[in-house]
């Protein structure tokens, strides 16, 4: 365990551009300064996948507050340290004029899961605020719902940021750059820009996967049996295997996998595929996207709701569509592909979900909700057709219909979003009136020779996240077509 020297802190991370979750931890800095706040322990939870920039966060939190730096301890931890040298650590400095401690990596604390509650105790008894963060956001989850049943008494006031979900406009602002390709290629992982990006293609992708997720859920793993009977069902499963577990999640998108082996049953895989899921769910590498799926045959129509499990992380997102692309060329069908029609099919995928999630992380929800809408046609529902994004404005009940494209050349753009007249009768009656079909292309903002509006990907994400309201961006970004 080592306690770092916060006054080198400045010159270290002082010109890096704070991620925007910083404001988030600024307030818990002021909040901890009132006087009401002072009575009690208040303690910031800072966690997601590796690489998404959370010592830098507390770092600069540190350089950047105007709280001296003999007030902060700032500890790192590592794999020998325990609870107990946690614990008396604190109670040592209980008195002093230390206000702020940071722990560092908290999960590689080798008892962490099943001595929690002594550290959490001893957190209550100092009196000081708190930030913690680590990797294994599945241990820290466990933590917690151990210890509302265990120490629900105690006066911590816990606050949550997650690091994992990085917006293109937060890659824009980090990173000076505008390339919504170079997004989905890195976007999400913090880097150096002298160096470059260490997620580059297949191979270091799937080595982000084993370190990141693997590793740390066969770790979590081992934690949770000191203190559970649920970790017992997974004690026969190697760190391997679980990377086979989680690469098979990611790459087919949780739909049921056939993996068996002579040490556990398939019901034991199953459940084991449960927890890797929640561990991506709770990590934000995972969103569930809203949908609407309509089933037309000759004399009926019946909906469903629909809801799509999207890897928001960029580099778990780009490894899973390469992993589907090579799958495909492994069954014989791609032989004849080349590289450019194998990258306009990752970078297709890749740009409907990066918008379908940027978009539904800054619309106001009480205002708008975008949904993907689905047509299901005939008896076998053998034809399908979708709309790749809805929003509805539930004020004026009225919605909009996006195409999605990597496309930029806006003389190429087919017209494909065209509805019959039950599919739009079907929408008007869920979402009121049609204002509009848009295309989101990668071209510049114009008018088509059919008179379609065709938005820039880069443009309509940025002025989103500038309004939070589709009217104003629509308005934005428009105003030039409407006075030509």
């Amino acid at each position: 365990m080592k306690q770092l020297d916060c006054t080198t802190f400045s010159e270290e991370v002082g010109n890096l551009k704070p991620r925007h979750c910083f404001a988030q931890m600024h307030e818990f800095l002021k909040k901890c300064q009132n006087e009401d706040a002072l009575r009690q322990t208040n303690l910031m939870e800072i966690f997601g996948l590796k690489n998404t920039g959370k010592t830098t966060l507390l770092k600069q939190l540190v350089a950047l507050s105007d709280i001296p730096a003999d007030e902060w301890l700032f500890i790192e931890t590592d794999e020998e340290d325990t609870v107990e040298d946690l614990e008396k650590l604190i109670l040592n400095i209980r008195y002093n004029e230390i206000r702020f401690i940071v722990i560092d990596q908290i999960t590689k604390v080798k008892n962490f899961l099943s001595h929690f509650v002594i550290l959490y105790d001893a957190l209550d008894m100092c009196g000081k605020h708190v930030l913690i963060s680590g990797d294994e956001t599945l241990l820290i989850e466990f933590a917690n719902m151990e210890r509302f049943h265990l120490i629900g008494g105690l006066s911590i006031n816990v606050g949550k940021i997650r690091t994992t979900y990085m917006s293109f406009p937060e890659y824009c602002y980090l990173y000076g750059s505008n390339n919504f390709d170079e997004y989905l290629r890195y976007g999400g992982l913090m880097y150096d820009q002298n160096i470059g990006p260490f997620v580059t293609g297949i191979e270091s992708c799937k080595e982000y996967v084993r370190e990141a997720v693997a590793a740390n859920i066969h770790e979590s793993v081992l934690e949770i049996d000191d203190i559970n009977d649920n970790g017992l069902r997974l004690k026969y499963l190697s760190e391997y295997e679980i990377f086979v577990l989680a690469e098979k999640s990611i790459e087919e998108r949780f739909y049921p996998m056939h993996i068996y082996s002579k040490e556990y049953e398939p019901e034991k895989i199953e459940w084991s595929r449960v927890l890797i899921r929640q561990y991506l769910r709770e990590a934000d590498a995972v969103s569930a996207f809203p949908g609407k799926f309509y089933v037309l045959s000759e004399s009926d129509a019946m909906e469903e709701h629909k809801r799509e499990m999207y890897l928001i992380q960029p580099a778990l997102r780009f490894f899973h569509h390469m992993q589907i692309v090579a799958s495909v060329g492994r069954s014989g069908i791609s032989d004849n592909w080349t590289q450019e029609y194998i990258d306009a099919c990752i970078f297709k995928n890749l740009t409907k979900q990066a918008v379908l999630s940027d978009t539904d992380h800054f619309l106001n929800h009480k205002i708008s909700v975008a949904y993907k809408i689905y047509f299901a046609h005939g008896e076998n529902q053998d034809f399908y057709k979708t709309v790749d994004m809805l929003i509805h404005d539930r004020d004026r009940n009225q919605y909009r219909i996006f195409k999605i494209t990597h496309a930029s050349d806006a003389t190429q753009i087919a017209d494909e979003q065209q509805l019959n007249a039950r599919e739009t009768d079907l929408l008007n009656k869920e979402f009121g009136t049609q204002d509009g079909a848009y295309v989101l292309y990668n071209g510049k903002t114009t008018k088509s020779a059919t008179g379609t509006i065709c938005l820039n990907i880069s443009d309509f994400l940025l002025a989103l996240d500038k309004y939070k309201d589709v009217d104003k961006v629509m308005e934005a970004l428009t105003a030039d077509l409407q006075s030509s």
